[in-house]
């Protein structure tokens, strides 16, 4: 279980990298014309609009609640130069606005982006250099998908 830790924190400091990176860089105005779409059905009545928190994350059938990665001690040896993982880990939300724009808050630091949805899945960018970050919608959950783990987000 320590080693998948270690590799969950491991891509995780890559997605918060990023993250950062893009918050140092001015954003770039973005006339209205080209704002991204929200494509949803009538029938589709789920949205992400709002405020999702951190709920777990998910490796190997194995979920890990808030709690259970607040007890772990900080994965120095992996990430030697980051604060503690698991702490910015479950102080994540995301935001969701009606005009196609979502905050990224990782332990209080703020990254903009935008976002779109085709039915239940939506596509965010947590910044204007960060690669797109794929997510399932239900209706009290978003799943966002990586390729060894998926972390959780529940309405708040």
């Amino acid at each position: 279980m320590r080693k998948s830790l270690r590799t969950i924190a491991f891509l995780f400091s890559a997605l918060l990298a990023a993250a950062l990176v893009g918050c140092t860089q001015p954003a770039a105005s973005q006339p209205p014309s080209e704002a991204p779409s929200q494509t949803v059905s009538a029938a589709e009545t789920a949205t992400p609009a709002g405020t999702w928190a951190f709920q777990s994350l998910v490796q190997d059938g194995e979920t890990y609640t808030a709690d259970d990665l607040s007890s772990l001690p900080p994965p120095t040896e992996s990430v030697p130069d980051q604060d503690n993982f698991y702490q910015n880990l479950v102080n994540t939300t995301l935001t969701f606005r009606d005009d196609g724009t979502v905050t990224t808050s990782i332990n209080g630091k703020d990254s903009e982006g935008t976002w779109s949805q085709d039915g239940d899945a939506v596509t965010f960018t947590e910044s204007e250099d960060a690669s797109p970050s794929e997510a399932a919608l239900s209706a009290d959950t978003l799943t966002v998908e990586y390729a060894t783990f998926s972390v959780v987000f529940e309405k708040a």
